[in-house]
């Protein structure tokens, strides 16, 4: 046997972790939480959003997930494949489940991403700021991020601020994927209404 092949395996779950792990801000369950992206660099193109998130398992980089942001696919160029290579992907693939079902790499890639992005926007809010996003049909993110900020202590607890909320994000353009937004209150995200009987 090749130290290659006897090598331990890096994506088993930690002793006691439970067998899948919900990420708060997708509807994306892991086997472990040992994979994360620790760094994200953005940048806008004609058809959309290119991005490179840079990719650590238990904290050191081991590659960078790509996307051109043409319509392509995302990617993972494995910059470290003694400690975790294709192999190790496809495990850690096969281990997750995207809305409780099997799912594939790009899926897992683009959410882990996304777990990044909006863990690291909603941790930098300042006071009577919130964050609005923009979600599909299925409430899954689509990518529109907007920050709102308010004089008024709690404006999104009363009727007037949900409706003023719902005018203003009917203005914001957003992806073709759009079906609604969702708002960060108390640790989890919230539907905005839409607007009814306003013409």
């Amino acid at each position: 046997m090749s130290n290659r092949d006897s090598r331990p395996p890096h994506t088993q779950p930690a002793v006691g972790q439970p067998t899948r792990i919900p990420l708060l801000h997708t509807a994306l369950h892991m086997p472990h939480d040992r994979l994360t992206v620790t760094s994200l660099d953005e940048r806008d193109t004609d058809t959309g959003v290119a991005f490179t998130a840079t990719l650590c398992l238990d904290g050191t980089p081991v590659g960078v997930i790509h996307n051109d942001g043409h319509g392509g696919a995302t990617w993972l160029r494995h910059d470290d494949p003694d400690r975790f290579d294709q192999r190790d992907m496809r495990q850690f693939v096969l281990g997750c489940r995207y809305r409780h079902q099997p799912t594939d790499e790009e899926t897992v890639l683009d959410r882990l991403v996304a777990e990044y992005d909006l863990t690291t926007r909603t941790a930098a809010l300042p006071p009577r700021t919130t964050v609005a996003r923009s979600v599909d049909v299925d409430g899954d993110y689509c990518g529109d991020v907007v920050t709102i900020a308010s004089d008024a202590p709690d404006p999104l607890d009363t009727p007037a601020g949900h409706a003023a909320l719902a005018i203003y994000l009917a203005t914001v353009p957003t992806s073709p994927c759009c079906a609604g937004w969702q708002v960060w209150r108390y640790g989890a995200w919230h539907r905005v209404p839409p607007l009814i009987g306003l013409g």
